[in-house]
């Protein structure tokens, strides 16, 4: 039998089931499931359970029932509804966490070497210097000894160019690469060191390739003495490679071998001098 209140709702086992009146009835107790279910007026409050864990006991507490046999009808269908729905989501939840733990696992590096495999090994070593140093501080990136050569070359090829290129990628400065030139140990005369790389370069050649031309000249330069703190030498005084003089230089002499049918080049010879060198000394 149904029972009115003067809130003209249906008071049956259906807790859910509601009918307006215009009619009045007999004041009844107040039912719990009622009580609950008149609370439930936002969405915020509706999912504040889910928020923390998935318990379906947090349902019971929203409407204001504390044990599940006091349901009854559908409100007690849905509650078992709500159990099996928040039991497949925690096992989903623990499965999204493993997850999330194996990728935290892989390593950042493999990722960057899965992407630039197939690049050259410049353009790998470039990407991934790039990768590393983003979002540092100029005076606070640290550079490897490749990133410092690679800085060199194109500092070589056009100083305008790098200067650009440093606003765009995250390049030495011109201190850092010149200070590498600076410790490179080239000294004067015949160098047994360029002569040796020269000969592993050219092994990939065909005949036709390999053949050169000896090239000199000779240019005046201002005349200074400065300390090379790498060396922890004077530079300036005439140096002929066998021959030393306390005379400060004036005039340098290159001597260059570049190819002729194939572009490329290599000084093999310097030399500091005070006065123009004889032709016979150039012979």
């Amino acid at each position: 039998m149904d029972h009115r209140c003067e809130n003209n709702f249906v008071v049956n086992p259906d807790p859910f089931h509601s009918c307006p009146s215009p009619s009045t009835c007999e004041e009844l107790p107040e039912n719990p499931v009622l009580r609950g279910l008149k609370r439930q007026h936002s969405n915020a409050m509706a999912e504040s359970w889910i928020s923390k864990k998935y318990i379906p006991t947090h349902v019971l507490k929203q409407i204001g029932v504390s044990r599940s046999k006091l349901l009854t009808g559908t409100a007690k269908d849905m509650y078992q509804v709500t159990k099996k729905l928040c039991s497949k989501l925690n096992r989903l939840t623990k499965v999204k966490n493993i997850y999330k733990g194996k990728l935290k696992k892989i390593n950042k590096q493999e990722l960057i070497d899965r992407a630039t495999r197939p690049l050259n090994n410049i353009v790998r070593n470039f990407i991934r210097s790039q990768i590393r140093l983003a979002g540092l501080r100029p005076k606070g990136r640290r550079y490897t000894l490749d990133d410092k050569i690679m800085g060199l070359l194109l500092h070589r090829q056009s100083g305008r160019a790098y200067k650009l290129l440093s606003k765009i990628f995250a390049l030495p400065s011109r201190k850092t690469v010149m200070s590498l030139l600076n410790r490179i140990p080239i000294k004067c005369g015949i160098n047994e060191t360029l002569f040796d790389n020269l000969r592993a370069k050219v092994k990939g050649l065909s005949r036709n390739e390999k053949h050169c031309v000896l090239m000199f000249d000779e240019i005046s330069t201002e005349p200074h003495i400065a300390l090379n703190v790498h060396t922890k030498g004077f530079e300036g005084f005439e140096d002929l490679g066998d021959v030393k003089k306390a005379k400060i230089a004036d005039r340098s002499l290159v001597f260059m071998i570049k190819g002729v049918t194939r572009e490329w080049k290599q000084p093999i010879i310097s030399e500091e001098s005070a006065h123009l060198t004889s032709p016979h000394r150039k012979i």
